[in-house]
């Protein structure tokens, strides 16, 4: 419920409490998501390899070379928004203890500009994770189509 008195562990939060902990839930959600989407890469990447790994470089193989690289690059992308997130966390506790208001406002600034890529990392880890998945699937009902051997 949301309001002014929330029970949370039973105790009564005020609304400001209640919003770190609607914050701090968010930001271990976002995390879990994060480290899952660089799991399934990884795998992805690692299924792919030992498909391949001790077959000749075929024409048909490299489409999956091209789903090996957007995967690796969505994990790229991915370890850049975790930096990011990192390097928002430590200007937002630096911020907390500037008192210069120039200093102060360049910070925030800076942050915006980081928030700013870590988002777009973010959005595009998610559709190369997917290009990937339409690619190594293409690539496999084409070589099933042309019934290609291993």
């Amino acid at each position: 419920m949301i309001g002014v008195n929330c029970v949370a562990k039973n105790r009564i939060m005020d609304l400001h409490d209640y919003k770190m902990e609607l914050s701090k839930r968010f930001g271990d959600s976002q995390q879990k998501y994060i480290y899952f989407i660089l799991a399934a890469n990884g795998s992805a990447i690692a299924f792919t390899i030992q498909l391949i790994i001790s077959k000749n470089i075929t024409l048909h193989l490299l489409i999956l070379f091209l789903a090996i690289l957007t995967w690796g690059i969505s994990f790229f992308l991915g370890c850049k928004h975790l930096l990011g997130s990192l390097s928002m966390l430590r200007m937002s506790l630096t911020s907390a203890s500037i008192k210069n208001p120039t200093i102060k406002q360049g910070l925030e600034d800076k942050y915006a500009e980081v928030n700013t890529k870590a988002i777009k990392y973010f959005d595009w880890m998610f559709r190369l994770l997917m290009l990937g998945m339409v690619i190594f699937i293409s690539w496999f009902v084409i070589s099933q189509y042309h019934n290609l051997k291993w």
